[in-house]
């Protein structure tokens, strides 16, 4: 009496199909006097009721989908929840705005100490090298590259403390 293979391609589940073959059959029983037969064949009439189900059925579970949160559900789950997924690691405008900042003013006071400590401080702090690579580098002895990194220091500690009581770091 329903249209079994339609109704069985839209349910996911067994259980599913059973329960709309049963409200199916159910509704055409219901409105079997509404019939007329000079409208269609029975065999269409039960093919609009069946459809007209689906419809109704789809459009239920469409306003449940709706209020539902995109993250229920993923409480107790070991898969990362879609709302994770899509956080931007990117820095804040603000703090894109602080860094430059910060940047200009530790440029300003590098430069101004000394050429020399200058480019032993910027070797070791900025480009990571170790001791041993800026001795090479710069045709000195290792002991040299410490003093002057230790006195560059120093000297952008002094000229930046100013700066850090403004803006109350310690």
């Amino acid at each position: 009496m329903v249209n079994c293979r339609s109704t069985r391609k839209s349910c996911k589940t067994a259980s599913t199909v059973g329960g709309t073959v049963g409200r199916s059959r159910n509704r055409q029983c219901g409105l079997l006097a509404s019939y007329n037969p000079e409208r269609g064949c029975l065999k269409s009439w039960i093919a609009s009721v069946t459809g007209n189900l689906r419809i109704d059925r789809f459009r239920r579970r469409k306003q449940e989908r709706v209020k539902d949160s995109m993250d229920k559900g993923w409480e107790n789950s070991a898969v990362t929840p879609l709302a994770q997924k899509l956080f931007d690691l990117r820095p804040t405008p603000y703090e894109s705005a602080l860094s430059n900042e910060v940047t200009a003013i530790i440029s300003e006071a590098t430069d101004k100490i000394s050429p020399v400590m200058r480019e032993a401080v910027i070797l070791r702090i900025v480009q990571e090298f170790e001791e041993l690579e800026i001795s090479r580098k710069l045709r000195i002895p290792v002991g040299t590259v410490k003093s002057r990194v230790n006195r560059g220091r120093n000297q952008l500690a002094s000229l930046l403390n100013p700066v850090r009581a403004v803006l109350g770091a310690a």
